[in-house]
């Protein structure tokens, strides 16, 4: 409902009461459920494992994001043809696919084209992906990690670091600073 303009759900969401709106809440909540179900099974079974938990986890999403796309630009590519409104590609960022498929399709797979509204999925995946050797170091120094993640936030914030999206700009949800409420997240949890 956050990404909806002008409907009275909307004003129901967190966004309108705090300083976080639902994208917010997700990562944090993400980095939570992530330390929560992948930490016990580490410590048990050892780094090797609960790396291929969350690297099929991680997986698992990807597919799921793969699909989600597809029939997303596959369904505004259909309305704007049958109602004949090329705004409509515009609007929703799929007209680079209209205009050149094979490679806008290759840099959705590699997580580089991202239509609207569809950026925190492309987030997720790839703090999944990066979560092993953090939640490891977790494990063993939480400040030390928490510390660090504080100073990637910063530099990257500082230094304007951030990941190219295709086909021009860079990733709206910049993975470098929304790290941050993803391991907070998760050093809660393990507290």
């Amino acid at each position: 409902m956050d990404h909806i303009p002008n409907n009275a759900v909307n004003w129901l969401t967190p966004r309108n009461y705090g300083f976080s709106d639902a994208a917010d809440l997700f990562v944090f909540i993400s980095g939570y459920t992530a330390s929560f179900v992948f930490a016990r099974i580490m410590l048990e079974r050892g780094f090797v494992i609960g790396s291929t938990r969350l690297i099929k986890r991680a997986w698992q999403i990807y597919v799921a994001h793969i699909i989600l796309f597809v029939m997303y630009i596959a369904e505004i590519g259909y309305l704007a043809r049958r109602y004949s409104d090329p705004n409509l590609e515009n609007k929703f960022n799929v007209a680079g696919f209209m205009a050149n498929p094979a490679e806008t399709l290759y840099q959705g797979l590699i997580l580089a084209f991202k239509p609207v509204n569809m950026d925190v999925l492309p987030l997720y995946i790839l703090l999944m992906v990066t979560f092993p050797p953090v939640l490891w170091t977790m494990l063993r120094l939480p400040n030390l990690t928490l510390t660090a993640s504080f100073l990637l936030y910063l530099a990257a914030r500082h230094f304007d670091w951030n990941l190219a999206a295709y086909p021009t700009g860079t990733w709206y949800f910049n993975p470098f600073c929304w790290q941050i409420l993803f391991i907070l997240g998760g050093w809660l949890c393990i507290q």
